[in-house]
């Protein structure tokens, strides 16, 4: 369930999740598909003058607030209301991952145009305090809903997810990732009014390989509806018309679908082994498949189950193209020409300047660039005790 407020309380109108614009259903993106019937999302913006000042309430448990800025990078804060009113502490609120489209948001960064999500914590209202030298945006409220089976039940991963990875794990996709249709997608969302797509797939051959974080709660007890209120933010909130990465990872090694990409069953790819442009890495997104850490990674370290599924995911799709992740690369934008000279597999940090992946993920690749190129060339247990370590 999704739903986010401008002002006023909104009423959830329900219906099965397979409806679309278009009349396809979700279901035909995938035929694993499984029909869940949930709260149809309905999206409002509040304007700046709105987000600041008194509380903003909600009937809704919210399970993240997306918040969009100009101005000065700090100096914004957020408290949360629980269902009886009672206000939480404040906590500043981060700039987040800076992704976007090309010329869009390369131009929003010239104007210190800042995102973050916030954790609602399930909370029933939120308020917001800004310092003189910001300007809010907007705010949106999201519930992003829970579906049954994907919620993480303690703060250790299983067993079986901490499995390392194999030779035989590098069919793409992996075998440990969730299509849309499972994590539950809103086909609808990508979609006009009028039944068109918001933002046309396009597709081009793959050169780089991007590592991002999404700036979000380390313990997140529940991931896939993270992953849910991301692709709201990106898709109706930012109106990217769709979710910005190829593929996120959370903390126990599940991979996430990202990017529609079409019908074919292969995430990310035509049916021509190209891969569709997202919205990672302003600038530099065609032929650029990027892949989100959910978490914040400036000061914590990634989990063993997270960096093994970031090493299978990186080391299936080396393998697919034919590339190397440690080589060193003279990248070129197939729109408009622009060059860059970065290492194949990298941070966002090595594209422009931020502090996406975080200090330690970006530390860390290193280690994943050996792994996967010893994965790749049949190293499994040394690849295994990099990657973890």
């Amino acid at each position: 369930m999704l739903y986010t407020l401008g002002g006023a309380l909104l009423t959830p109108i329900v219906v099965a999740c397979g409806s679309s614009p278009t009349g396809a259903s979700p279901n035909d993106a995938n035929p694993k598909q499984k029909r869940v019937t949930q709260a149809r999302p309905k999206t409002q913006v509040l304007q700046s003058s709105s987000p600041t000042g008194s509380p903003q309430r909600t009937n809704f448990p919210i399970t993240a607030v997306g918040i969009s800025w100009t101005g000065a990078q700090r100096g914004i804060r957020i408290r949360f209301y629980d269902k009886s009113g009672a206000t939480g502490a404040w906590e500043a609120v981060r700039p987040g991952c800076p992704c976007g489209k090309d010329a869009v948001d390369s131009a929003a960064r010239a104007e210190n145009t800042f995102r973050a999500i916030v954790s609602g914590h399930d909370s029933f209202g939120y308020q917001i305090d800004a310092a003189s030298d910001v300007h809010l945006v907007n705010a949106v409220a999201i519930d992003a809903g829970i579906l049954p089976g994907l919620a993480i039940a303690g703060p250790r991963e299983s067993p079986q997810q901490s499995a390392p990875p194999t030779k035989s794990g590098l069919d793409f996709p992996p075998a440990n990732y969730l299509t849309r249709a499972d994590w539950g997608a809103n086909e609808s969302k990508r979609f006009e009014p009028d039944g068109r797509e918001s933002s046309p797939t396009r597709f081009f051959p793959l050169q780089a390989v991007t590592v991002h974080h999404t700036v979000t709660a380390n313990n997140d007890r529940d991931p896939a509806a993270t992953v849910r209120a991301i692709y709201e933010l990106h898709t109706t909130g930012n109106k990217w018309g769709d979710i910005g990465y190829h593929f996120l990872i959370d903390r126990v090694g599940r991979i996430y679908e990202g990017r529609w990409s079409g019908k074919d069953g292969v995430p990310a790819h035509d049916r021509n082994g190209n891969v569709v442009t997202a919205f990672h890495t302003a600038g530099f997104n065609s032929g650029n498949l990027g892949i989100a850490l959910l978490g914040d990674f400036r000061t914590e370290t990634q989990t063993p189950a997270m960096s093994r599924s970031l090493t299978q995911l990186v080391a299936s799709v080396a393998r697919k193209h034919d590339l190397d992740p440690r080589a060193a690369i003279t990248y070129r934008n197939p729109l408009d020409g622009r060059r860059k000279r970065i290492t194949t597999l990298a941070g966002h940090r090595d594209w422009i300047p931020t502090e996406c992946p975080g200090a330690t993920a970006h530390e860390h690749l290193s280690n994943i660039r050996q792994s996967t190129a010893r994965l790749l060339s049949g190293g499994r247990s040394q690849a295994a005790t990099e990657t973890a370590s």
